[in-house]
Formats: structure tokens, sequence, C-alpha cells
């Protein structure tokens, strides 16, 4: 499964085929050797890496999801290293095409992805992370076990991966495709003296099917990868029943191939956000479609709750004036009068326009703030005793004298406050030093503090400047408290 790529989604996942795999043939004169996977409770997650036992279909139109699903089907065949898809992960060709590049197919990229590593199918390690699995010096360590635990692949000493030679980078991983019928194929060797991603840097003039291909798993072992699927013939329909936990929503999702990401097949027939219901959920009397289906369960989390928001617009609202049940107003007597927050559009200092025009609060909109100022801007009441757990999001935009630099308060600054809303006492305090100079708006984001959950609360943004030194201010919008449901 991709995780860099974002669908901005965690989930778990159980891979079942309710039709049978198809079948690939296998030399019988491949020697074989123990497959002895490591265990994960006693390394960690890992990956697994092997060469191919058979060559790719002769086909010179074959695309690389068809290549994935091929490989796939080798390593869940009976008796391989993923029988019948028991470890629950997804198979990648490891090389590049025309369009697409061997990062993007693996996920193996250094310093982005994140590292695990590599072993091969008898358990020897290949790679300590994904720096070490590119960098393998030649012949060593010797990438020649396939998917049966066996030595050997195909019916050469070579496997396709379109790679250049030298090291693997994006820049180069586009450069030799091996597949589009182009002739000319690079490739790299399983025998001892030859690097296996671009062997001695020539290339094959023959086609896709004459070499074996290089295979990686997806991550094995990592936390709550997979959970137990059972799909029951039910008349001429089907029940599936799977493993679930209470706040969790769950998506049956189903695909005739294993060409895609487990997370981007589509939804069948509409069961999508079902809630959990521990200790298992189950679909009853699920039709089939005639057609022979992979299907996997995938849990989400649930959507965050929005407990409050304010964008400062809105028919409700009329500038100058404030939403409804915010307050605003001064420290006296250290406020001298010249600074209030105001609600509207910026203009002559500060951003060029609100977040979301077309209004914010700002520290004088139309002027830098004055001098002596100690001024406060607070919430309505907001009562998030129903949850433990949320963030504080805003949208700001700074220009505030900043002497020292690092969050250390200088003479002007900002400040937010959790206030109880029966009395205002002062619960916990979130910034002491809002300072410094932004060119646009910009995100603000931290997670509430335990004592927001106790009672209601009102939050507060207090601003304080000295007898020196006047810049634009700090300017506010879209604020929003977001909560997690069941927390």
């Amino acid at each position: 499964m991709n995780t860099k790529k974002g669908n901005g989604m965690k989930c778990r996942m159980n891979l079942t085929l309710l039709a049978g795999l198809a079948a690939v043939a296998v030399p019988a004169s491949l020697a074989r050797a123990d497959i002895a996977l490591p265990d994960p409770g006693s390394v960690g997650p890992y990956r697994v890496v092997f060469v191919t036992s058979a060559d790719p279909p002769a086909d010179a139109t074959v695309t690389m999801p068809e290549l994935n699903a091929w490989v796939t089907g080798l390593a869940q065949a009976t008796g391989a290293v993923d029988d019948g898809g028991a470890l629950g992960t997804t198979w990648s060709v490891v090389g590049a095409t025309s369009a697409v590049n061997v990062f993007e197919n693996t996920d193996t990229e250094p310093g982005v992805d994140p590292d695990h590593p590599i072993y091969l199918v008898d358990g020897a390690k290949f790679a300590d992370d994904y720096t070490d699995f590119w960098a393998v010096a030649v012949g060593s360590p010797h990438l020649n076990i396939n998917e049966l635990g066996g030595t050997g692949g195909g019916a050469g000493s070579w496997a396709h991966t379109g790679l250049e030679a030298g090291p693997v980078t994006s820049a180069n991983a586009l450069d030799t495709p091996f597949v589009d019928g182009v002739s000319g194929i690079s490739h790299g060797g399983l025998d001892a003296g030859y690097n296996p991603w671009y062997g001695n840097g020539d290339t094959w003039a023959g086609g896709i099917d004459n070499g074996a291909l290089f295979a990686i798993s997806g991550v094995i072992g990592g936390a709550s990868t997979s959970f137990p699927l059972t799909i029951t013939p039910n008349g001429a329909n089907y029940d599936f029943t799977w493993e679930s936990q209470d706040g969790k929503l769950y998506d049956l999702v189903s695909d005739t191939d294993l060409s895609m990401p487990r997370a981007e097949w589509p939804v069948y027939m509409g069961h999508a956000d079902i809630e959990g219901s521990a200790p298992s959920n189950t679909l009853e009397s699920v039709p089939g479609d005639g057609t022979k289906r992979f299907f996997a369960v995938i849990e989400k989390d649930l959507p965050p709750v929005t407990a409050f928001s304010e964008d400062f617009d809105g028919d409700e609202i009329t500038a100058p004036n404030l939403p409804t049940d915010w307050t605003t107003d001064a420290n006296t007597p250290a406020d001298t009068g010249t600074t209030q927050w105001q609600l509207g559009a910026p203009s002559a200092v500060g951003p060029a326009d609100a977040n979301s025009p077309a209004n914010c609060v700002g520290t004088n909109l139309d002027a830098d703030y004055g001098f002596d100022t100690d001024i406060w801007l607070r919430t309505p009441s907001i009562d998030l005793t129903a949850y433990t757990e949320g963030t504080l999001q805003f949208k700001q935009f700074r220009d505030i004298e900043d002497l020292q630099g690092g969050g250390i308060v200088d003479f002007d600054f900002g400040s937010i406050r959790i206030l109880a809303a029966d009395d205002l006492a002062e619960l916990a305090v979130l910034e002491t030093a809002v300072e410094g100079a932004d060119t646009d708006w910009v995100d603000y984001s931290k997670a509430l503090p335990e004592e927001a959950f106790d009672e209601a609360i009102i939050i507060e943004f207090r601003f304080e400047s000295d007898d020196e030194e006047n810049q634009a201010g700090w300017y506010i919008d879209d604020v929003v408290v977001v909560t997690v449901p069941g927390s």
C-alpha cells in the first residue's frame, strides 16, 4: 500500500479472493531452499524482496500495473512466500518504465519513504534501509532467491529493471524503460560480480519475456496491518464478517485484479462508512456480480468533529461589529487605548486581504498597533466536555516586533490562553510569545490541554506592546476547534 502519496487515510485491511488466482508455471528444476521469514515481533516491521522464478508474459504492450499483478500472483501461489495472501501485503516490481518511476512503484525512496529493513525469502537480511537497498554492492548480498525459497530466476541469470547504470535516483529512474516494446532493456544480474539493479550497465535487446523480474513486498508486521475477513456463501449471495472496533468506520472495497493499491479500490455496491461494532461486523446477503474478485475491508478513523468555528463573515456579521458573544476589551491601567481588536478587511498595513474574504480580526486594521497596548479578544463559551482530545486551528498573519527571535518574549507579543467560561479563571496558556514577521497567512494548530475538556471554556487572544517600535500587528481568521470522536 502506498503510504507516501496523500490519501490522508490511516487504514488496516485484509485481502480475500472470492475466486482462485490464476496458476503460474514454475520450472521444476529450480533448487529449493526453506522459506524462513523473520518474526516481526523480533525484528520489527520489514519488507521482502525476491527474483521471480518465471519470466513475465511475452507482451510488448504489458503495463506496470499488470506486471505488479503478475508478481503478486507468483508471491501468493500455493507454497510461495505469501501463500494465499497470508502476509496481508502488496507486491510490486522493482523496476521503471517510461511512465512509472521505480520509487513511485515501490515506495523505497531514501529520505522520503519511511525506512524498513529488507529481507530475502530465506530470511537473510538484504538491506538495512532504502539507502542501503539502492546502494547494494556488486554481488553482495546476492539477490537470487525466488518466491519459492529456491535459487535462480526465470530462464536466465538476469532480471529486467529498466534502470541506468550508476546509483539509482529519481533522476535516472525513468530513462531506460523495460516495457513499452522498447529494445535495449536495462537489466541487473543475479550472479556474483553483477549489480542487481543495472548489471554491468549493458542492455538486453530481446523482449520482456527473456528475463526475470525483481519484486518487493509492502511492509510486513506493521501495527494493525491486517485482520481476519471471512466470506461465507449465503444462497446466491455472500456474508462478509471481520474483526472491528468501536469508534471506527469500515469500507468494503473490491477489484478484479491486484494492480492497484487496496486503498484505491472502489467501494463495492455502496458499502462504505460502516460503523464498527466490536468485536466484529457482518454484512449479510451481499450479491456477487458474476466476475472473479478480490475483496478487502478498510478501517478508517471517524472524521473529526468541528466543535466550534468562526470565519468572521456571513450575513449575520456587519463590520466592524464582532460576531455574537465574541468580546474584546483592554487590561487597564496598562493599556493606553491606542490599539483595538477590529473586525473588517485589512487596509494600509498587514495582509493584502482576509484569509477568507471579506473579514478577519486584527490589531488596528488600517494602521500599525500603538504604544503601551494590552488588549484581549475572547471567543464565546465552548463546551468540549464530551471529548478528551481536540485542536485549536486558525489562520494568522504576524508583523510583531521580534528582537530576540526563537519565541523568546520581547516587548511586543501575542499570547493565547484558555479561560474558564464561568469565572474567566486562567486554566492554561497555549502560547506565550506570538511574534515575528509573515509574508502571507500561515496556519496555526495546537492540541488543547486536558483542562479544556473539564468544563466550558473561552479562548483568549491577548496582545501587548511597549512604548517603542510599532508594526502592523496580529491578524486572525478562520478559527476552528476540532475534536476527536470517541475520545
